[in-house]
């Protein structure tokens, strides 16, 4: 099952125009990583959620909280 991270970090990709190896790269984690956090597999700890918020242009809240 999707989580609900996994969802809205999938969304901000998309508004982005970015893939889960560009963000892996970016990031400097395996894209096994980045793979694992956009199919709802596992989620990133907060400094790489700060990081990831950071690169795609959007606000933490963005990706954890509620639409």
């Amino acid at each position: 099952m999707t989580s609900k991270f996994a969802a809205r970090l999938a969304r901000e990709m998309e508004r982005n125009e970015w893939s889960y190896a560009q963000l892996a790269a970016f990031l400097g984690v395996p894209k096994t990583q980045a793979f694992d956090w956009v199919n709802g597999n596992h989620e990133p700890n907060l400094a790489s959620l700060r990081k990831v918020a950071q690169i795609l242009d959007c606000k933490i809240t963005d990706l954890i909280e509620a639409a």
